[in-house]
């Protein structure tokens, strides 16, 4: 069956380093301006929405933008010993999965480092 999706962008600033002499430069404490893609699905709409869009940004900030921005990651997330942006969007997965409505799935993660270098998790 097929499913419509709608997607939310959110912007935080957080800094992290990769403790371990193969990142380089990466090691020293630096931060980012992140910005973060969530794509949520559903086979059929209620009330002709997916989600509504403040409903989802209320999901997200409560559970991760608040947690997150202005925040040293690898304080916020100590289990993550090399909080990548791979490692970071995980765990984002981890927290969010279960925390939409019935019939609204998580679909897409898509977290922006930089401006040119993202990762991205797809169900």
């Amino acid at each position: 069956m097929s499913r419509i999706s709608i997607t939310k962008r959110f912007g935080f600033e957080s800094a992290h380093f990769l403790p371990d002499k193969i990142y380089g430069k990466c090691e020293r404490v630096h931060g980012h301006s992140y910005q973060l893609f969530v794509t949520v699905s559903s086979e059929k709409l209620v009330n002709n929405m997916v989600i509504n869009f403040s409903d989802l940004s209320v999901i997200v900030k409560e559970n991760i933008i608040d947690k997150v921005d202005h925040f040293l990651l690898n304080d916020v997330f100590p289990e993550i010993k090399f909080p990548t942006a791979e490692n970071i969007i995980l765990k984002f997965v981890d927290i969010l999965e279960s925390k939409f409505p019935d019939g609204v799935f998580l679909e897409k993660i898509k977290l922006f480092e930089t401006a040119n270098s993202f990762a991205e998790w797809t169900k």
